[in-house]
């Protein structure tokens, strides 16, 4: 009974935290100025995009240009038609295998560490530690604001988290949608 109450709230908290699994971190360099609203354009230096032949670079590039335009358009943003935009906007992408390793283990106070689970003879009960391992791939995008007159770094924003390459197109693109929202939703940082 304990025991299904625990996976009960592990689930829980599990679903409640899987619209938060990206993390994002930003920086602005310091004694940057920030326009609240302007135009921007893309860099003319294609992006750095690191990843195994799963991915699709081409239709991935895609997924980030649309999901930076409606990020960007929300925060007051649009593509310049002409003339000199405020900002410039590059990209960088990377997914990759990621090994995360965990104990399984249940302490009751014994001096000793034991865990359910199956044992050497194959029969279901209390034994020892189990070293649990699981591969899924990382995903990183990297977006950075640029001065148009200098062409250097005004603003870096980095999102991270896992990637589930067998999901639908259109899972794929609302996921890079939610890291460009998570990381434009701190630009123009606060003065």
């Amino acid at each position: 009974m304990i025991r299904s109450m625990r996976w009960t709230a592990t689930l829980i908290v599990l679903a409640a935290a899987g619209c938060s699994d990206i993390k994002v971190n930003t920086a602005p360099v310091p004694g940057a100025k920030f326009a609240t609203s302007g135009t921007y354009a893309w860099m003319q230096e294609p992006p750095t995009i690191k990843a195994g032949p799963e991915v699709d670079r081409a239709l991935l590039d895609q997924r980030v240009h649309t999901a930076v335009e409606a990020a960007m358009k929300t925060r007051g943003f649009t593509p310049a038609t002409s003339g000199s935009p405020t900002y410039l906007v590059g990209y960088h992408a990377a997914v990759q295998s990621t090994l995360d390793a965990k104990t399984l283990d249940e302490k009751y106070g014994y001096g000793a560490t034991y865990a359910w689970g199956y044992g050497k003879d194959g029969r279901w009960g209390f034994g020892p530690d189990r070293q649990v391992q699981t591969t899924y791939s990382q995903g990183s995008l990297i977006l950075d604001i640029v001065d148009p007159a200098t062409k250097k770094l005004l603003w870096r924003g980095a999102a991270e988290g896992p990637v589930v390459l067998s999901a639908s197109p259109e899972e794929r693109q609302k996921r890079v949608d939610d890291a460009a929202r998570a990381i434009l939703a701190q630009f123009p940082p606060k003065s």
